[in-house]
């Protein structure tokens, strides 16, 4: 039977992690056995455990503190999470991301031969401009994908902790780079597929020509399907909050980040399996 472990990073979010709780508590009843749930507390003055002990009716979790202050440390308790799983299967979300128990079955229910898949999320729930056509979003920090294949990229970079932004998209970047050794800009020019085996020169002005819009993205099943991607229309992933959290972001300086770290797999796309580790405790 398949099993899925549900990794969730946790700073200070109180509200936010009630709430979940009690969605679980209510609607996963029937996915007790199959699903396990870990929370990486990132170093927060609210801790999740002494919450999760007061609100959450099943044992199916984990709670681990991250013992060591990293800033934005969101990619840690990814990378974190996604090792301490005991599942072949990941998925990770934003403490603010429900998958409601129809999107759950879909996922338990899809059928797959390799070790190597992964699967970006689409809400269909919110709309792009019509006028380029562009009538779903990704669902920004959302990824299931087979644990093998996130330990072959190195997980998350840890040149992109302690800010904020971009490693959902370097992640996707990496992940079509490992399978196809193609790397795809996606603009609203239209899309731009580039075969590394054929780049014989460093890819000159790079952020001009092929950086990616982020906010563009199409949606072809058979394109995707191919390079390991499932996209997802008819259970769309569920954003609860109604405002941002209080954590401090630095966008700008991840957006540099992610430019000189796309662009060096792109001049020599080779991988490491080293993962980047905080220092942490197990609480429950």
């Amino acid at each position: 039977m398949k099993k899925i472990t549900i990794v969730y990073s946790y700073f200070n979010q109180k509200e936010w992690l009630e709430r979940l709780l009690k969605y679980w508590n209510n609607y996963y009843k029937d996915y007790i056995d199959l699903i396990d749930i870990i929370i990486v507390d990132d170093y927060s003055t609210i801790p999740a455990s002494p919450i999760v002990k007061a609100n959450y009716k099943f044992d199916n979790i984990r709670v681990v503190n991250i013992t060591q202050e990293l800033g934005f440390g969101s990619i840690a308790a990814r990378n974190l999470g996604t090792v301490l799983a005991t599942t072949n299967n990941v998925l990770l979300l934003d403490i603010d991301n429900v998958i409601t128990p129809y999107l759950l079955q879909e996922m338990l229910d899809w059928n797959y031969t390799e070790d190597t898949f992964y699967y970006r999320f689409f809400n269909s729930a919110h709309k792009l401009s019509l006028r380029f056509n562009l009538q779903f979003r990704k669902s920004s920090h959302t990824l299931y994908i087979n644990k093998n294949l996130f330990f072959s990229i190195g997980g998350y970079p840890e040149d992109l902790i302690g800010g904020y932004g971009y490693e959902d998209h370097l992640i996707f970047d990496f992940l079509e780079i490992k399978l196809t050794n193609k790397y795809t800009s996606r603009k609203y020019s239209g899309n731009k597929v580039i075969d590394l085996k054929t780049v014989t020169h460093p890819l000159n002005r790079f952020r001009d020509n092929f950086i990616s819009d982020m906010r563009v993205f199409d949606i072809y099943d058979d394109e995707y399907t191919s390079r390991g991607f499932k996209i997802i229309n008819k259970n769309p992933v569920f954003l609860f909050n109604n405002g941002k959290s209080d954590t401090k972001r630095d966008s700008k300086r991840n957006y540099d980040v992610y430019i000189k770290l796309l662009q060096e797999k792109l001049i020599d796309p080779v991988f490491t399996t080293d993962i980047f580790l905080p220092e942490y405790e197990m609480a429950i």
